[in-house]
């Protein structure tokens, strides 16, 4: 491709030059084009001047010598018929022999233009070989451009068919992504139900252990309380008192329990002594008249046995309605209460009196649960039962209330 742009700048050149050189030809050539038609003129009117010359010299050469008779028109035309043209030539010559500077330059335009012609063969010899190169070329180019169309078509082709699959692809992969996005805003929901759900168990559990520790501390408290107390059972519950007089023609006797003991008159007190291996023996009861400082006057009730087994000094008192070293206590109804004493609402009332509390509720810190009738469907009954909370049977209770 550079060769030909080459060869085609030189050959612009040579056109170029041989253009210049043609039209400064040219104005040579209209120049003397100019000049022929008076040079012209100019040779005729010679030519005539010369034939007439020769003419007059050779009739008069013949008439002087006397050879013959000399006809001046015949032998004008005989020289006008043989010789013109060699006159005319030798005319011309010495014409163009007269004329050196238009000769020179007729010379000069004619190597100018031999000069052009061959530089114009030239250039034809060099377009004819710039042709057939540029044929090869263009042959040569025109295969390549038929392998690359090819090529292209080719690979057209496979970009259409990439294409399709990327197109395949693409959409394979939104569709993929749209099940992606679904699937995480599925477990994002879920995520945040189970972040919600977890929170709330969160604050369950926090609260359940809350409570679990309060009811662990609370049990706690309670088996030490428990470990600490012996139930109110007439085999081995330790004694509340003792009896320090008794006087059973007058039916009275004093305790060592009084205000500083919250003993509150009214209160009633089963007497028992230390009998044989250590068992007790039940005697009687007492009720509690008047209260003082450290001691309390008593009322006797009841005496299974007085001549063989009467109240004496020393006898103990023990009644489960009464804990010297706590409180007030706490008792807890279960069960039907149907007994032709009282009624429960005249029990509640009783036990108050004695600065016992009532409560509705079984907890961890209730003393006793005072059982009526089918207590065993009751959920306090259970849960007494979990807590080791003593049980007073109804009929038990009101052995120790006042009539």
């Amino acid at each position: 491709m550079i060769f030909a742009l080459v060869a085609i700048a030189l050959l612009v050149c040579l056109c170029a030059g041989l253009v210049y050189g043609i039209v400064t030809a040219q104005n040579e050539l209209e120049k003397v084009k100019a000049r022929i038609p008076h040079l012209e003129d100019e040779l005729e009117q010679a030519k005539e001047n010369i034939i007439i010359a020769q003419t007059k010299a050779a009739a008069y050469a013949k008439l002087i010598t006397g050879t013959e008779d000399v006809d001046p028109d015949r032998v004008k035309h005989d020289m006008m018929r043989d010789t013109v043209r060699d006159h005319i030539g030798k005319m011309y010559e010495g014409l163009l022999g007269r004329k050196l500077p238009l000769r020179s330059d007729y010379t000069a335009l004619d190597q100018v233009i031999r000069d052009l012609t061959d530089a114009a063969l030239i250039v034809s010899q060099s377009f004819s070989l710039w042709e057939r190169t540029l044929d090869e070329r263009a042959q040569e180019a025109a295969r390549e451009r038929e392998n690359l169309l090819k090529e292209k078509k080719a690979h057209r082709s496979r970009v259409d068919e990439l294409n399709k699959k990327i197109s395949d692809l693409q959409r394979r992969l939104r569709e993929q992504m749209h099940r992606y996005e679904e699937e995480v805003k599925r477990l994002n929901e879920s995520i945040q139900q189970l972040r919600a759900r977890l929170e709330e168990e969160r604050k369950k559990a926090k609260l359940e252990t809350s409570e679990l520790r309060s009811m662990i501390s609370i049990l706690r408290s309670r088996l030490r309380y428990v470990i600490a107390k012996k139930p109110k059972d007439y085999r081995w519950a330790d004694p509340d008192g003792q009896v320090l007089k008794a006087d059973m023609r007058s039916g009275l006797c004093w305790v060592d329990l009084g205000k500083r003991d919250r003993i509150l008159p009214g209160m009633i007190f089963e007497i028992f002594r230390q009998g044989k291996g250590g068992q007790r023996v039940f005697k009687g009861r007492i009720e509690i008249r008047r209260v003082m400082e450290d001691i309390s006057e008593c009322s006797i009730l009841e005496v299974k046995d007085p001549k063989e087994d009467p109240i004496v000094k020393g006898d103990y008192l023990l009644s489960p309605l009464y804990d010297k070293r706590r409180g007030k206590m706490r008792v807890v109804f279960v069960g039907d209460f149907k007994n032709p004493f009282y009624t429960r609402y005249q029990l509640t009332k009783k036990l108050r009196e004695l600065n016992i509390i009532v409560e509705r509720k079984v907890t961890p810190y209730t003393d006793y649960v005072i059982l009526g009738a089918n207590p065993e469907n009751v959920e306090d009954y259970k849960k007494a039962e979990e807590w080791v909370i003593p049980f007073i049977r109804e009929m038990d209770i009101i052995r120790f209330l006042r009539r």
